[in-house]
């Protein structure tokens, strides 16, 4: 099953994935202090810190350790985040990330 942001998009137009990164954090009221390490990851495949990094590759445990105050309570609007707004390669197994170059290398 294709999630929203995939149906009749352009997957590698850069505006549409900011685009949607945004509206991932405002519908989830995600912390904005997070929002600019997502961009950087998406677009240019900068390693994020632990906590996202966890988050990206699906191990709940680390997520759970590393999470700050704010975060450990959003594990779920994360997981809904990256399934409804984030280009599914970038996420979901330790393998997609370590083969994730950001969408300027695409």
């Amino acid at each position: 099953m294709e999630n929203r942001a995939r149906k009749g998009k352009q997957m590698s137009g850069l505006k549409f994935w900011e685009d949607e990164i945004d509206t991932g954090f405002n519908t989830y009221n995600l912390p904005i202090y997070m929002q600019t390490s997502v961009y950087r990851w998406v677009r240019y495949g900068n390693r994020p810190d632990h906590f996202l990094l966890s988050i990206l590759t699906n191990n709940l445990k680390l997520a759970v350790d590393y999470a700050d105050d704010t975060n450990i309570t959003k594990l779920v609007a994360w997981v809904h985040f990256c399934y409804w707004h984030l280009p599914s390669l970038c996420w979901g197994s330790i393998e997609r990330v370590d083969n994730w170059k950001g969408l300027d290398h695409g």
